[in-house]
Formats: structure tokens, C-alpha cells, sequence
């Protein structure tokens, strides 16, 4: 899913629409912790200038679902 559009559903039923960047990892366990993920509504702005601000974490284990868009 990295670098594509997405949907994520959240436990909270919350759904977001983005794109997967980046997988955070827990390196004592060595195992995904969490996800670095541009909203669709920052990504034209994150793809001319990369930056942090436009971003956010998703927490590994509040995901119920992951489809392509």
C-alpha cells in the first residue's frame, strides 16, 4: 500500500483517505508500530515541498481495515 491512495478505517469507525509513506517500527520488537500518512487533502502540497506538518501517525493497532482507494 505504500505510495498509492488508500482508505483506512479506524477502530473508532473513523475513515481517512490518503497515502501511506512510511512504516514506524518498533526496533526492540522489530515490528510495525505505526504508519507515517499524508491525508488526500495534503498531498498535491506534500509532493511539491515534503514536510512533516503535513503528515500524520496512524497507530498500527487502531487500524481495522486498509483498501486501495
Amino acid at each position: 500500500y505504500f505510495n498509492k491512495g488508500v482508505k483506512i478505517t479506524l477502530s473508532n469507525k473513523l475513515i481517512k483517505y490518503g497515502i501511506i509513506i512510511e512504516e514506524i517500527i518498533d526496533k526492540k520488537e522489530n515490528k510495525i508500530i505505526a504508519w507515517k500518512f499524508v491525508p488526500n487533502n495534503n498531498a498535491i502540497q506534500y509532493r511539491q515541498k515534503p514536510d512533516n506538518k503535513l503528515t500524520e501517525i496512524i497507530i498500527h493497532a487502531d487500524i481495522i481495515a486498509i483498501e486501495n482507494q
